[in-house]
Formats: structure tokens, sequence, C-alpha cells
């Protein structure tokens, strides 16, 4: 499949719906034909954290105690200059493919596990390895641990999935409109890996289950605001609960007479033998009951005699 026109001036600055409110892709998740955000979105929104502008951004998320420790307040950190990268230009995602351009790593072919876009920065998995220590104490040297580094974007460029053999890239449009990476080497377009979330769920993919909240439940409009104090709401609650009651056991109850006039006479006996029958049954058994508390009574008696 190849790309057919360049991109139009009117939607050279098109964002993504998770650019647009400053969240990740990653986190976004977008129900285009209902309209809709799940939960989870509104919440990463809403939490959205504020960072100094001398904050230093690293491999750890700014709100992790891994972060705040290194970017302490009232400590002022060597100031790091990054090439600026509009998002729509960015065109390495989590997921892709991509080859080592330098480094001890040259030439190896790995995939994108994480993208820190404040640092232009890509790890890869299996790539630039480097070992530490971790959890070190005064009395103990930590663990040595092995662990990925981040790589510069530059170091490293895409896979044409053609011929495995890495090529430059450039944004084009579709006939449908659908804005995708075409190799400048062969020309065919280069898709976007699906998304798939830090707890490996596709949104995409992701069918409710039974203990899922829809997002029509979860948008409801459940509480209304009213001026009555909390006695007066119980009350109303109560009354409106026993208007119910009353309603539903009234059908209840005129259903089950309507129901008795069908009856034939041979089923009316028969329903009366059987409430004698069960009457019968409850005599006799409370009578056994109180012989034998009168009998174990007595003995008793006797014995304390």
């Amino acid at each position: 499949m190849r790309a057919v026109r360049s991109h139009p001036p009117v939607l050279q600055g098109a964002l993504s719906a998770g650019a647009s409110v400053g969240i990740s892709a990653a986190a976004c998740d977008f129900d285009i034909n209902r309209g809709t955000m799940r939960l989870t979105t509104l919440l990463s929104m809403a939490a959205r954290v504020v960072v100094p502008k001398d904050f230093r951004y690293g491999t750890n998320r700014p709100w992790t105690p891994a972060a705040k420790r290194l970017n302490p307040p009232g400590k002022k950190r060597r100031k790091v200059f990054v090439e600026p990268l509009a998002a729509e230009d960015w065109s390495v995602f989590r997921g892709d493919t991509v080859e080592v351009l330098a480094g001890k790593d040259k030439g190896k072919q790995g995939k994108v596990v994480q993208v820190f876009r404040h640092r232009n920065w890509v790890m890869l998995e299996g790539m630039n390895i480097h070992h530490r220590y971790i959890g070190k104490s005064e009395d103990y040297r930590g663990t040595y641990i092995a662990s990925e580094a981040p790589i510069q974007l530059h170091d490293v460029t895409l896979i044409d999935p053609s011929d495995r053999k890495p090529t430059e890239v450039e944004w084009k449009f579709t006939e449908e409109g659908e804005r995708v990476r075409v190799s400048l080497r062969t020309g065919r377009i280069i898709p976007k890996p699906v998304l798939e979330r830090r707890d490996g769920i596709v949104p995409s993919q992701w069918k409710d289950g039974p203990k899922d909240t829809s997002p029509e439940d979860t948008l409801e409009k459940t509480y209304v605001p009213s001026l009555k104090t909390l006695e007066e709401e119980v009350d109303r609650k109560i009354n409106t609960t026993l208007i119910q009651f009353k309603l539903n056991f009234g059908a209840t109850a005129s259903s089950w007479l309507a129901q008795q006039r069908h009856w034939n006479k041979e089923e009316q006996l028969s329903l009366l033998h059987l409430k004698v029958a069960v009457c019968f049954f409850i005599y006799i058994l409370s009578k056994l009951i109180t012989q034998t508390r009168f009998h174990v009574l007595t003995c008793q008696l006797q014995k304390c005699r």
C-alpha cells in the first residue's frame, strides 16, 4: 500500500486526543464511535502533575519518589538542552522495531519499550545494558542488577517491515485522510504499533466483562443537589420506597386473585386439602414438641428430688 498525497496545510497541526490534553497516548482510551472517554482517562487528566520550569526529566515519572529525590525543592540542577520536536513530528512509538545507529549496540534491531518525549529518548528491549546497584544502605552494598539505559532518538531509525532494513520516514496522508508513516526508501507505509497499556491491555480489542462499568453508567448523573436537610431527604426516600412497595404488592395480589378465578373446582379442592394436611402436620408436630418438653421437665424434677 502506498501513500498518494502529502500532508495538506490544513491538517499539519492535527494532534491526537492524548497530545491535545497533555497526557500520554498510552493512558488514553477514547471511543470515537461513542464519543466518550474511560474513567481512567478522565482521572489521569484531572490528576495532571505540574512541575517547575527548571525540573529535569529523567526515566522516572515526575510524581514518583525517585523523580522527587533527583529534583529536591530549593535545589537547582544544571539545565539540560533538548532539541525541540513537535508532537506531530514524532515518528517512533512504543512497540516499534528500530535499528541502533550509534553506540555499543550499533547495527542491532530491537523493540521500543519506553518513550521519553521530554528528553528525546527511547528505551529498547535488551539494548544499551548497564549494571548498577539498587537498595543501598549503610550496612548493605545493594543488589547488582542489569538495566536498560535510554538512547537518543536520532541514534535509532525505523525498520521497513517489507525488507527488515532501516529507513527514514515522513508523514503523509492517504486518500481516506489517515495520517501514516511512509518509508522514503521504498515508499511503503509503516503501520503504527497496536496501542497497548502498561498492564498489557489493548484498548481497541478490549471487551467489557460482567464486572466492568460501561461509559454510559459511569457518566450517568446519580446525584441531584437539593436544599432539603438530611432528615427531609431520608423521609422522602422512605416514603418513596413504601409507595413503590405498595404498588408492587397490589399488582402481585391482583394477579394472584385473577389467576385464582380461573381455577376450576377440582384445583381449588386440591388446594384446600393441601392446606388441611399442612395444618394437621403442624398440629401433630407441636403436640410432639410439647410432650417431649413435659417429659424432659418431669425427669429433671425427679432427679432433683
